[in-house]
């Protein structure tokens, strides 16, 4: 008895794996059915992000041009922050642009520092752009700076660990 009992618990074993793969591959046949049938959706909507990008880099691209004859800059509408970084040093600095550098506090090369975008700050970073190295970081940029390099004043300036410092 002990070894019919043995056999068809053997056999249950057998059935069941056999259940699975089976039902690993239809899951895989219908997974590639509508890989396919999905790829010509992919592509169509990928074509059309392409194109929009494009058109929005020449858009800003012209813009940034004209700015530049002007003797102005070009803020996207987006952009509401600018990253300055200091590159250069102290010798034969006016006292205007070293009170800049002090008021965007950046005292030493290679610090930098986050500045809310409004025509005073503009007109601050074009007298000093001898000295520093700027642009509009993106979302993914910010995060990263912020959490390898932000501090936070909470009583004492205290080194970041967590997103909810921020908010």
């Amino acid at each position: 008895m002990t070894f019919q009992t043995r056999m068809s618990s053997l056999e249950k074993k057998r059935i069941t794996f056999e259940e699975k793969i089976l039902e690993k591959t239809l899951l895989k046949k219908n997974f590639y059915e509508n890989k396919k049938k999905n790829l010509k959706k992919i592509y169509v909507r990928a074509d059309f992000y392409a194109k929009q990008y494009k058109e929005k880099n020449q858009y800003h691209r012209e813009q940034k041009k004209i700015a530049a004859r002007e003797g102005k800059f070009y803020i996207p509408e987006n952009k509401k922050v600018l990253f300055v970084i200091r590159v250069k040093g102290i010798n034969k600095i006016s006292p205007q642009i070293k009170k800049i550098l002090e008021l965007f506090r950046l005292n030493k090369i290679n610090h930098g520092v986050f500045v809310k975008i409004n025509s005073s700050t503009i007109s601050m970073v074009k007298k000093i752009e001898k000295y520093v190295a700027y642009g509009y970081p993106s979302l993914k940029n910010i995060k990263l700076l912020i959490e390898k390099r932000g501090y936070v004043k909470i009583g004492k300036k205290k080194r970041m660990a967590k997103n909810t410092l921020i908010k």
